[in-house]
């Protein structure tokens, strides 16, 4: 038996602990696919590099039986280890003179004269300056002599037989301008390894003296039409690698029609031996290259494809790994000129090549603008640290605040509610309002003035009177449903103060019967009654409190018929009266308050209604109090109790059988008795009659007669009061005892779903609307703005204007939450009043149900369709950096127009409210008014106006480091960054996460 407790003790653990750990796993199932992309980021270079180092392996060992190892491949290696097997190989070949390849023999690697051919000073070939043939030097272009020792131009006669001091690298004429200095320096104004790196306007003059425009010496790190570079090689492990040398590299790149998007550039690179140059290990050329620039004015060249060919140097070494290189290259620069470079299959021999350079370009004309660029805007590793970070977080504090509700919940022991019989008494209950004024003080008025009454158990307690006599205000008072004013007196239950738990032991039936008209009967009910009653009730049990409820109301045989809506007709007005009363006896109150339940029905209906309240009364002892404003004499006979108002002042407070007795001995005398028997055939006209009289007295709490017609109602009880005292003590600790909210935070949220979204289903016209409407303008959009081109006009323009006018659509389409809102705003008030829930749990539950299918899938749908058609931004980033600002400007829009229908009081103010505040915030978002010219008093519409930040997401999105086509008509065109577009309109490309 204690092994079968301990396992119901477990089995009745809090669900919602598991749900909670298994929403911590999810979560770290997200952060692990976020992480992913970061690790993979940072490892695939090792990863290329260590592919790329057994591809290497593999042909050295199948080429020229190298026997390199696993291990050997992790550590590194593979460059010195593969060059220095290869020379060890290559020498034990020289040895028996067999050539590896025809005309090739190999080459002493150390860098000294003693020679390995029978050609002196083995022509110089490592330096790249001859080749030992057949015992003769065969001299490379540049050079001549017996050993190939001699500097030599043959365009240039001045350079005849000139001696170089700075490593045998030959000094060419640039652009025609001889070398006249005999010692291999530069001619003025140029610098570099292959004096093509300009150091001067003076220079660049030089090339073409008769240039229409000014020409000037770029030295930037940035291309412009053609850049040269001279690098050394500041990697440590490859000038290792390369025999402990600190080598060198001359790259160029040019762009010759300036577009730098579309992969019409080429490159070249050049990799020497030594800081002077020579000899060349290899160059390389690349081509369908594009630039960008990256976060910290980092210049990116990529290029798409490579080829490498290989010097006399190299020989046979490595001419069959520079036949693999044929993938993506890529090329950054500083603004200081600290370069990189990375090309996969080189990686595998020389990986991590880093480059410390000089630059220089001459331009013919001014070059673009190169703006900052924000470095928040394409770190890909930032953006997924802070959104994990920020997952993290709400995962905790969702996850706390779940455990905090839990926890609660599961400390409230809910038991199923008892009836309790009550006795409701009020005493001097009086309400003061203040009336506001254009001009003067506020004036106060009356609305009830010293009021007390008694209502009994098991009868029906009248409160009549006029239109504006305080009927609603008091029976909104007694039902803790009013707070507004100055409200003064005492009531009380079975002799205890009122507290929150009195919405628990009782119903509040409003004058409108506002229900989602979509429902039918029994799951009106039925959803009541998962919300208000006790959580440990099973459902077959709620269902058939439901079905009760149903049979006691007469309503059985409309149970399944649809409540209706304004579309399409549902139940009977005396139908949907009895089902507002229907949903209210779900939890079997002690005390029901209904204000005008008659109003609205005919007299057959009325009649009706008012003898099945007083049969409800007297089955469960309930305390039935009603407000009505003048009922026929059939249903004033059903009266038990009678309190009559007047302007807020009380006039009888009594049994119902003596109120007319009570005014024929105040107003009539005795000569008039003829009118008084015709006025009785309606008691209730005669005392309405009688009250209106000027002259008829108030009562007086302290008046004889007051207390007269008071002891009729609440003292005629003769033996059975000390029984009824003795029940009230009961009772008092039973009342104590309810719970404010029979169900839980969580079963709140998961009804109100359902409910909602089932609603929507019912009613499906309007979600299929919106629906076709965004994927309908998507695709008219797509059509319209057709793969925009990256110039100013149409492509600017019509970007721009594109974004604009998805912004506009989102803004003012979220004017359909306005009745959506407003209806149910209706239902929240009455049901919230009621404690059917709390307000939380409706907030919730209506951001899931109704701003997610209405306010951010259509959102979704129309930029998903519209966005690769247009043209924008390629990258998954720009993409859903474009989605969050539609949805978030729909959901904002939405919720500015919920927040207004709320406080609005009437739908057509909040419409006029709604498109007036649109239309100002459309102004101001920066299109149709430019935020420089917005004069400094109104600049804070700029701030408030949220269209103005849904604007400048996509816009900065889409144009911070887009490059752009300028072309104004009559002009020379050119390209340029689109900061400076961004900055043309105002847009802050550094707001794109705190917009």
């Amino acid at each position: 038996m204690i092994v079968v407790r301990k396992l119901q003790q477990h089995q009745q653990l809090n669900i919602s602990y598991y749900l909670f750990i298994l929403f911590i796993i999810i979560q770290s199932f997200v952060l692990v696919s976020l992480a992913t992309p970061i690790a993979n980021n940072n490892n695939y270079k090792q990863q290329q590099a260590v592919l790329q180092k057994r591809e290497a392996r593999d042909i050295l060992n199948e080429n020229f039986q190298i026997d390199l190892l696993e291990n050997e491949i992790e550590s590194g290696e593979i460059a010195r280890l593969g060059i220095n097997k290869l020379l060890l190989k290559s020498e034990s070949v020289n040895q028996v003179g067999n050539p590896l390849y025809p005309g090739e023999y190999c080459e002493q690697t150390t860098f000294d004269f003693n020679s390995t051919t029978d050609c002196p000073n083995d022509c110089y070939s490592l330096w790249g300056q001859g080749s030992c043939v057949n015992g003769a030097c065969n001299c490379t272009y540049y050079y001549t002599g017996e050993d190939c020792s001699v500097n030599y131009n043959p365009d240039s006669p001045t350079w005849d037989h000139m001696d170089c001091n700075h490593g045998g690298r030959y000094c060419p004429s640039i652009f025609g301008v001889d070398n006249l200095y005999r010692q291999c320096y530069c001619p003025p104004g140029w610098s570099g390894l292959e004096c093509n790196v300009c150091e001067s306007h003076n220079a660049c003059m030089t090339t073409l003296p008769n240039a229409t425009y000014e020409t000037t010496c770029d030295n930037s790190a940035y291309v412009n039409e053609l850049k040269y570079y001279s690098c050394v090689v500041t990697s440590a492990q490859v000038n290792e690698d390369l025999n402990n040398s600190t080598a060198s590299a001359t790259l160029q790149c040019g762009f010759p029609t300036k577009n730098y998007t579309n992969g019409e550039g080429v490159c070249s690179m050049n990799l020497y031996y030594r800081i002077h140059g020579s000899p060349l290990y290899f160059n390389c050329s690349f081509t369908d290259c594009t630039r960008n620039i990256a976060p910290g004015q980092i210049q990116v060249v990529t290029c798409e494809n490579s080829a490498c060919t290989p010097t006399t140097y190299c020989s046979g070494m490595l001419a069959l790994f520079l036949e693999q290189v044929k993938t993506v290259a890529q090329f950054s620069c500083d603004q200081a000129l600290n370069c990189s470079f990375y090309q996969a299959e080189i990686a595998a021999i020389l990986p991590n090549i880093t480059l410390g350079c000089s630059a220089g370009e001459c331009n013919y004309s001014p070059p673009p603008i190169i703006y900052p660029v924000p470095i928040m805007y394409t770190n890909s590793l930032y953006v997924y640290i802070s959104s994990g970070i920020g997952l993290v977080v709400f995962s905790i504090i969702l996850g706390a605040v779940f455990l905090i509700f839990s926890f609660q919940e599961k400390r409230k022991q809910f038991v199923e509610d008892v009836h309790v019989t009550c006795e409701l008494r009020f005493e001097n209950i009086s309400c003061v309002v203040s009336e506001s004024r254009l001009f003067g003080p506020k004036h106060k008025k009356v609305i009830l003035d010293n009021v007390s009454g008694v209502c009994p158990p098991g009868q029906l307690t009248a409160l009549m009177g006029l239109s504006g006599s305080g009927k609603t205000s008091l029976l909104d008072i007694l039902s803790g449903r009013k707070n507004v004013g100055d409200i003064q007196g005492r009531i009380l239950v079975n002799g205890m103060p009122i507290g929150k738990n009195f919405k628990r032991i009782s119903g509040y039936v409003t004058q409108e019967d506002i229900m989602i008209g979509t429902l039918t009967c029994r799951e009106h009910l039925l959803y009541t009654a998962l919300l208000k009653l006790p959580e440990n009730m099973s459902k077959p049990q709620k269902m058939a409190r439901v079905d009760n409820v149903l049979k006691e109301l007469r309503l059985d045989h409309v149970a399944d018929n649809p409540i209706g809506t304004p579309e399409k007709r549902g139940i009977s007005g005396g139908e949907r009266r009895r089902l507002s009363i229907a949903a209210e006896l779900l939890v079997d109150p002690s005390i029901i308050f209904l204000d005008e339940p008659t109003s609205g029905l005919d007299s057959h209906s009325a009649s009706e209604l008012i003898n099945l309240l007083k049969q409800l009364a007297a089955n469960r002892d309930r305390t039935i109090i009603f407000s009505i404003h003048q009922p026929s004499a059939e249903i004033f006979e059903q009266f038990d109790n009678l309190i009559l108002l007047h302007h807020g002042n009380p006039y009888y407070s009594g049994k119902a059988t003596d109120s007319v007795q009570f005014f024929v001995n105040q107003k009539i005398q005795a000569s008039k008795m003829e009118n008084v028997k015709v006025h009785l055939k309606n008691p209730a006209d005669y005392i309405i009659s009688v009250v209106t009289d000027n002259s008829t007295q108030r009562l007086n709490n302290h008046s004889s007669s007051y207390q007269y017609a008071g002891s009729s109602s609440h003292h005629n009880r003769g033996e059975d009061d000390e029984i009824e005292q003795e029940k009230n003590v009961v009772n008092l600790n039973t009342i104590a005892n309810v719970q404010e909210y029979a169900t839980s935070f969580w079963t709140q949220f998961f009804v109100i779903c359902r409910r909602s979204l089932l609603n929507y289903f019912r009613n499906p016209f309007l979600l299929r609307t919106t629906y076709f409407v965004h994927i309908s303008v998507g695709l008219i959009l797509g059509y319209l703005f057709w793969k925009l081109p990256n110039n100013l006009e149409p492509g600017c323009q019509n970007r721009f204007g594109s974004m604009f006018f998805m912004i506009a659509l989102l803004s003012f389409g979220s004017i359909t939450s306005l009745d959506l809102f407003y209806n149910d705003r209706i239902i929240f008030i009455r049901e919230r009043a009621n404690g059917h829930y709390r307000t939380s749990s409706y907030f919730l539950a209506k951001v899931i149900s109704d701003i997610i299918p209405m306010r951010v899938i259509p959102p979704i749908l129309l930029g998903s369709i519209c966005y690769y058609m247009i043209g924008f931004r390629s990258g998954i980033l720009h993409f859903i950096y474009f989605l969050i600002s539609l949805v978030l400007t729909s959901t904002t829009a939405s919720s500015m127009c919920m927040a207004i229908s709320t406080i609005s009081p009437s739908f057509g103010t909040a419409n006029m409210i709604s498109i007036l505040m649109l239309f100002v915030f459309l102004l101001f978002d920066g299109f149709l008014l430019a935020r420089q010219s917005v004069p400094g008093y109104l600049s804070w519409l700029v701030w408030l106006s949220f269209m103005s930040y849904g604007l400048e997401i996509p816009v900065v999105n889409e144009f911070n480091g887009l490059w752009i086509f300028y072309n104004p008509p009559n002009t020379q065109g050119t390209w340029a960054d689109g900061l400076e577009f961004l900055t043309t309109i105002g847009a802050n490309p550094n707001r794109l996460f705190t917009d």
